[in-house]
């Protein structure tokens, strides 16, 4: 996985991404990345898992935070069999694994929150399967003040089962030292009107209130149901306004997998209540509904939203709470190296930075068995008018990409849909948690797919300048 600086370069130069415009030659700012590692986890199968009993445990669908003083915490699931939890510091210390904060239970779409103040509290949500012969899930939460986890989360608020029933995507967002905000789903074909539901707790993560459904006043009224997928909840560090985003269909009643409108609701009363704007309207044959759309806030208050049409990665942003957003501008650009870019994440920082990670390959199809894929990043420090763009990692998986979720032929889906991307808050770098799904040796077990998926890390460790053509 290491690879040369002059490596990196040769294929940053190709990519470096700016606004339509005359081609200028300048010097640019690229981004850097150490090598990939790949992270420990000693959990195995239980006995009861007959052909697989004590192998090793796969992990996927990364998702991850930095807390102020540089902590990194990074979760991922293990297929039903619990949540892995690892823990590091960026730059100096290499997350390590510190034990499952479901207790084993869950391992089904994790989320993971840190709060602020000098020792912020961490919060990690994922689903629960409920047993046969009920396909459902409900929530498990695991709230631990300080960040103190030892000895094996038993200072920590558990609650096995925060929402029961037949709930899908779980997601958090804190607050200050002590507020922190729940979002999921129905499980129900993907379907969203008077199907969302956000809680809240004011107490570290201790009791818990419902709140309003984002999307109560966009479905207010309609013919028929509205489908589509929930992106992440935010919070704007500045004033405790919470937003989340939705990709979902032009119009209610549709009930398939083509979703083209970009949604975003706003509260300005804690959750209470929501307002919505369409921050994007797709073309009618389009098709941006390829799992989460992904939303962030940086330290002024602008919103970035970001999606994929399975071919590019494209960001809209807003400067007004999300009253009025940008035309969308697509953030990879093409080379021999990258022809696909799909399931895009964003993270943001201090003001007008903004960062996006992203699976791309060498493929023009992005279900081609011939795809070679890497995670690719993308970065702007001038509100995302702006892109510096390079590979963060080599080859990370060979084969097809699905992106529409349990309509995958799980073999096409070892990567699941996420990757973990956060900033560090001292330095502005990214730290991009993945999948990745070749050369593991000897092992080749795998709850679903032959091939099993781990968990992999890389930092951003600086910066190459470079002079190229540039847009203006």
């Amino acid at each position: 996985m290491r690879r040369s600086t002059a490596a990196i370069l040769a294929l940053a130069l190709a990519t470096i991404s700016l606004q339509p415009g005359h081609a200028q030659r300048r010097s640019v700012s690229v981004p850097l990345f150490g090598p990939s590692m790949h992270l420990p986890d000693p959990s195995r199968y239980p006995r009861t898992a007959k052909q697989y009993a004590g192998q090793l445990l796969p992990d996927d669908e990364p998702s991850m935070v930095i807390a102020p003083d540089g902590t990194v915490w990074i979760v991922a699931l293990h297929l039903r069999y619990g949540t892995a939890l690892w823990r590091g510091r960026f730059g100096s210390v290499p997350p390590a694994f510190v034990g499952m904060p479901d207790h084993g239970i869950g391992g089904v779409d994790a989320a993971v929150a840190i709060g602020t103040g000098r020792s912020p509290a961490l919060y990690a949500a994922a689903l629960v399967p409920i047993p046969p012969p009920h396909e459902a899930w409900r929530i498990a939460l695991t709230a631990c003040r300080g960040g103190d986890i030892m000895p094996a989360f038993g200072s920590c608020t558990f609650y096995p089962h925060l929402a029961y029933g037949q709930h899908d995507r779980p997601w958090l967002a804190s607050y200050g030292p002590s507020t922190v905000y729940l979002a999921y789903s129905a499980r129900n074909e993907n379907l969203l009107s008077g199907q969302m539901t956000v809680q809240r707790s004011d107490d570290g993560g201790m009791t818990w209130t419902i709140v309003g459904d984002p999307l109560a006043s966009l479905s207010q009224g309609s013919q028929g149901p509205l489908h589509g997928w929930q992106g992440p909840i935010v919070v704007d560090p500045r004033n405790g306004t919470v937003y989340e985003d939705f990709v979902v269909a032009s119009a209610p009643g549709g009930s398939d997998d083509r979703f083209n409108r970009i949604v975003v609701a706003a509260s300005h009363d804690r959750g209470r209540t929501w307002r919505t704007t369409v921050a994007y309207q797709g073309r009618a044959d389009e098709d941006d509904g390829n799992m989460w759309p992904g939303l962030a806030v940086d330290g002024s208050g602008r919103l970035y939203a970001v999606w994929s049409d399975r071919h590019d990665v494209y960001l809209t942003q807003s400067a007004d709470g999300g009253t009025t957003w940008t035309l969308p501008a697509r953030v990879d650009v093409s080379s021999a190296d990258l022809r696909t870019s799909v399931i895009p994440w964003v993270a943001a920082g201090a003001a007008r930075h903004v960062a996006v990670a992203w699976y791309g390959s060498t493929s023009r199809d992005n279900m081609s068995g011939n795809a070679q894929w890497r995670v690719w990043y993308a970065e702007s420090s001038d509100g995302g008018d702006t892109f510096a763009q390079a590979p963060a990692t080599g080859v990370i998986h060979d084969g097809p990409v699905c992106t529409k979720g349990d309509a995958c032929d799980w073999t096409q889906r070892q990567l699941l849909e996420l990757v973990g991307l956060a900033l560090d808050p001292r330095t502005g770098r990214a730290a991009i948690a993945y999948a990745r799904s070749i050369d593991f040796g000897d092992y080749h077990a795998c709850f679903r797919a032959a091939n099993c998926p781990q968990v992999y890390y890389v930092e951003e460790i600086g910066h190459t300048t470079a002079t190229g053509n540039t847009q203006q």
